[in-house]
């Protein structure tokens, strides 16, 4: 399944999500404060994972242990009202038993918040980033064992978003606009028709009820544009979103919000079928003590295909506990359930992805990790399913 679902991250939704207190142990970082007014935050994340299907694969399942360092530095410069945001990430993945799967991810980011004003405000944020995908997954589904390393690919991603109005008023509007493009570096023979660029261009207007709660309407368009096309025909598509919803806060420790609405995906190409219905997302974060969390997720949306059909109908659920045992030990426990139907393609498939895993903080700037990840694929297509279990133990440290 494409990751790309959506070019937009609206700023208040962030403001809103990142209002609620964690629960689960999280690292304390202190900034290396610079005379420019530069504040640089350096971190390194260190992971042994066990993986007894390295290749997704129906049959004949090869494992490795795998060492994965993250080293990453993040910078902020705050002037007056206005913020100032970058980051730069390194991820190298080795495999024990299989170095054609080894990978260097890297990332690079950076973001502004623009106060002009109490009642005008700019959000830009931009990103480049080199990832993979591993043997199996995405463009390589159901021919892990064909294939002897994993796809890489460049993405970047450019959004901006201007928003009218006061945060303590009564209504706020907000104009935003994105433009992402997915370009495949190897395997040309495979993905050369998988690279496109989406832009997406619409409207939020948020209404504050003084109680707690925001109404919103959403109305937005996305263009998706092919590189090339291949012998089924263009997959060139234009898609439009119309959502109304809310916000709930009731106090610090609930929160929650829905959109629903339709979505309308048009092809250029007449031999391809659109597809008109009911799209919709909701969360809900609920506490009901200050040292426990559960996290409620469910959506449904058309996405791009990575490999077969016109259009990937994805519908996705996900409950996730979070607990804090004693200050320095936190569990999180949690189930994710997704159903994707292929629309031009006779596939339908099923993953269920089951997870626990434990935190312990020796120190403010050392948290220690571990846990148990289990994969469940089922399918109409053989070949694509797949069970796998993974095992991993991690340090995250504070430089």
């Amino acid at each position: 399944m494409s990751q790309h679902s959506g070019l937009c991250q609206p700023l208040l939704a962030l403001l809103f999500l990142n209002s609620i207190p964690l629960s689960a142990q999280q690292l304390m970082t202190t900034p290396i404060k610079t005379a420019s007014g530069v504040d640089f935050t350096p971190q390194l994340d260190f992971e042994m994972r066990h993986d007894d299907n390295i290749a997704n694969t129906a049959a004949n399942e090869q494992s490795s242990w795998i060492s994965i360092l993250t080293p990453e530095l993040s910078a902020q410069l705050l002037s007056g009202p206005n913020q100032y945001r970058a980051l730069v990430k390194l991820v190298s993945g080795s495999y024990l038993s299989s170095k054609d799967d080894n990978y260097l991810d890297w990332q690079a980011q950076t973001s502004a918040l623009l106060e002009l004003s109490s009642r005008h405000r700019f959000d830009i944020s931009a990103s480049y980033a080199g990832a993979h995908e591993a043997r199996g997954t995405g463009i390589t589904e159901g021919q892990g064992n064909q294939l002897s390393e994993p796809a890489e690919l460049r993405n970047f991603r450019l959004n901006g978003a201007y928003e009218y109005g006061t945060r303590s008023g009564r209504a706020q509007w907000r104009l935003f606009a994105g433009y992402y493009d997915k370009q495949y570096q190897n395997y040309e023979d495979l993905t050369q028709f998988r690279n496109y660029d989406s832009t997406k261009v619409g409207t939020e207007l948020f209404y504050n009820t003084g109680a707690s709660t925001h109404l919103l309407a959403e109305v937005n368009q996305v263009y998706t544009r092919y590189d090339l096309t291949d012998v089924t025909g263009s997959r060139d598509s234009d898609t439009t979103n119309y959502r109304i919803g809310g916000r709930w806060q009731p106090s610090e420790l609930t929160a929650a919000e829905l959109r629903v609405g339709y979505q309308n995906r048009q092809f250029d190409n007449p031999l391809r079928q659109d597809f008109s219905g009911v799209a919709w997302d909701m969360t809900l974060q609920w506490a009901p003590l200050s040292y426990s969390r559960f996290n409620l997720s469910t959506g449904r949306q058309s996405k791009e295909p990575d490999t077969q059909g016109d259009f990937v109908k994805e519908t996705h659920y996900s409950l996730f506990w979070t607990h804090n045992w004693q200050p320095l030990f936190s569990t999180r426990a949690g189930i994710k359930r997704v159903e994707d139907e292929y629309t031009g393609f006779d596939r339908s498939d099923t993953l269920m992805r089951y997870q626990l895993s434990a935190h312990y903080s020796v120190m403010p700037q050392l948290l220690l990790g571990a846990g148990v990840v289990l994969h469940r694929n089922d399918s109409t297509q053989d070949n694509i399913r797949f069970d796998k279990n993974e095992v991993f133990v991690n340090l995250q440290l504070a430089l």
